[in-house]
């Protein structure tokens, strides 16, 4: 592997939420940079580098990273109306991700984003 693309690709996984996610990343990149010339290694690797920032925001948020402190220690979700991959709807906080539990009302979309919420 090319020192400047091996770099480049350890430089890029540095960014990734968790240490499994970097090691997991390193080792698939650097098998896609086996094998080429050294110029596409390079060019691939500079891929990498430019869309490593959304492969990040894929992966999600790594399993120690806290919640908002507003969620965390006050409560103070900002309840949302979303929907799952599915296509159903539930609300949820938009900050934390948190699902409301016993949403039971047909108000709950009235009421969902006003001040003081649900």
């Amino acid at each position: 592997m090319n020192t400047l693309a091996g770099l480049l690709v350890r430089l890029a996984t540095r960014v990734l939420p968790s240490a499994a996610a970097q090691r997991r990343y390193a080792a698939e990149f650097a098998a896609e940079l086996h094998g080429r010339s050294a110029v596409a290694q390079v060019r691939l690797a500079l891929g990498i580098v430019s869309t490593v920032l959304a492969l990040r925001a894929a992966l999600g948020p790594a399993a120690g990273q806290r919640r908002p402190f507003r969620c965390r220690v006050l409560r103070w979700h900002r309840w949302r109306m979303t929907s799952n991959p599915d296509g159903e709807r539930f609300v949820a906080c938009s900050r934390c991700g948190e699902p409301h539990l016993g949403v039971s009302s047909p108000l709950i979309p009235l009421m969902v984003g006003r001040a003081g919420g649900i």
